[in-house]
């Protein structure tokens, strides 16, 4: 059985095509907490509709122009038209880090494939006898995730598919149980989620593969069916659960506190996600009881769902939103909507406001030698150069990042870390490490949730970034230079 013949519950998959735009145009404006950007057209396309289909953390875009074919605009801004392959047209999910673009070719010979700039287009390997590739969702390191068809091959369902880094790909078939399985979401990690079920369709449920082990998760009580649709690079697993007679619903799933559901039913009767960041932000879809149209929002567990108007303020109006395809770490949001006047599809960028601080540095390691615009240290023999940046803030923030600018005379690793108050340490969860050379190189800490344990009652927030020598032989002589730290906040 061909694993497209199988009926998937609504919202369970990305809850809308781009095809279906109904939806509701978001009216009362409120003050603005985040700056709204329309995404231009490439220089020379048409004026027709346009879509993202895919944004990395540097704002690189896969854009899709109605009749005219796909473009990628890189992180710095710059527009490239995505050229056919051997007069093929392939589809783009997603854009990872490197802006390497992830997609498939629907039409003979079936696959998936990759393309960029510099390399242009790899196909990758699918598994022996497929008839349909399926690629759901691409992680920010690379890693991809779909599914693998076989028209016409009784007994056999669809295969969970993972493709690494490097274009090889996985086929987890004989690791998943059921019969049609489908990967759906993948972490930074290669850890991946999905949806499976039996041969005799019998309700479906979400599966889980983290660090090697499988776990099938039943569905919550009341339910006929689940899916797990996206995990986070904390572990943090997003589905969705259907009846009837409910409608689909967006929880989060967690091994100690199972099932949860995100939104008041009364309210909100069906909702669904469409996509999560690793700091546990959820781009929501949301339906209410008196009206067909859909609203989106973004979820947090300090504020809930928070919906898109609410966000924009008066830079909402006239717009209909109906889809957020990317929530970045910093809180950047990348969807898709009809801008006011004539009603064209283009997609939007919103970026939380943000104030930006300018950071003190003070040297922890090493001797200072020159400060002409930053920082010079030289290290101790064996051992790194430490600047601690600090800057004060009015309020506790809701998102906080440094970024800074560091350079060293032989290969080193930079390693940013935050003064956490409640212990006294520097909070190393989830340390920021980043590979430096000859060449400045910007160094980067996000920041969000409860922060008020990094703040001091002088308002004061300290981060420490220190630079080691990678190569023991440079560590006597290394020099390493710091310079442009600042922290930018999004105050609440």
């Amino acid at each position: 059985m061909d694993v497209s013949a199988v009926t998937y519950p609504p919202g369970l998959r990305r809850l809308l095509s781009l095809s279906l735009l109904a939806a509701g145009v978001l009216t009362g404006a409120t003050a603005q907490q985040y700056v709204l950007h329309e995404v231009p057209l490439p220089p020379g396309a048409p004026d027709n509709d346009m879509y993202v289909r895919g944004a990395n953390e540097s704002l690189g875009l896969v854009l899709l122009v109605a009749s005219n074919g796909y473009y990628t605009r890189r992180a710095g801004g710059s527009f490239v038209r995505v050229p056919l392959d051997n007069g093929q047209q392939a589809s783009w999910i997603g854009i990872d880090s490197r802006d390497t673009l992830h997609g498939l070719f629907a039409t003979n010979p079936v696959g998936a494939c990759r393309w960029d700039v510099e390399s242009g287009y790899l196909r990758l390997q699918s598994p022996p006898g497929s008839t349909k590739i399926y690629i759901e969702d691409v992680s920010e390191s690379g890693w991809a995730v779909g599914g693998a068809g076989y028209a016409g091959s009784f007994g056999r369902g669809g295969d969970p598919l993972r493709f690494v880094p490097d274009g090889r790909a996985e086929n987890f078939g004989p690791a998943i149980p059921g019969w049609s399985r489908l990967a759906l979401g993948v972490n930074d990690n290669g850890d991946f989620v999905g949806v499976t079920g039996d041969m005799d369709l019998s309700p479906r449920r979400g599966f889980a593969y983290q660090g090697g082990s499988v776990l099938v998760v039943e569905r919550p009580a009341g339910f006929r069916e689940a899916a797990f649709t996206y995990i986070n690079d904390r572990g943090l697993i997003v589905g969705v659960a259907t009846g009837p007679p409910m409608g689909p619903r967006a929880a989060t799933w967690t091994e100690s506190g199972g099932w949860r559901f995100l939104v008041d039913p009364v309210k909100w009767p069906e909702s669904g996600a469409t996509d999560v960041n690793s700091l546990g932000h959820i781009a929501l879809q949301l339906w209410n009881s008196t009206s067909s149209d859909q609203i989106i929002a973004l979820w947090t567990e300090r504020h809930r769902e928070r919906l898109i108007n609410d966000l924009l303020g008066a830079q909402a109006l006239g717009w209909v939103f109906y889809e957020i395809v990317r929530v970045t770490d910093k809180g950047v949001l990348v969807g898709n909507g009809l801008r006011p006047g004539d009603g064209k599809a283009r997609p939007w960028i919103a970026t939380p406001k943000a104030t930006r601080v300018g950071a003190g540095l003070v040297v922890e390691a090493g001797a200072t030698i020159a400060g002409a615009g930053g920082l010079s240290v030289r290290p101790e023999r064996g051992a790194g150069a430490a600047v601690v940046a600090s800057a004060r803030l009015d309020s506790a923030p809701h998102y906080l990042w440094l970024t800074g600018e560091v350079r060293a005379s032989g290969p080193a690793q930079a390693v940013l870390e935050v003064r956490d108050l409640t212990t006294g340490h520097w909070d190393t969860v989830d340390v920021a490490r980043t590979p430096v050379g000859r060449e400045w190189t910007k160094v980067e800490l996000v920041l969000t949730g409860d922060l008020a344990r990094y703040r001091a009652p002088d308002g004061t927030v300290s981060v420490r970034a220190t630079v080691r020598p990678t190569l023991p032989t440079a560590r006597a002589r290394a020099q390493v230079e710091f310079r442009a730290f600042a922290f930018e906040a999004v105050l609440d």
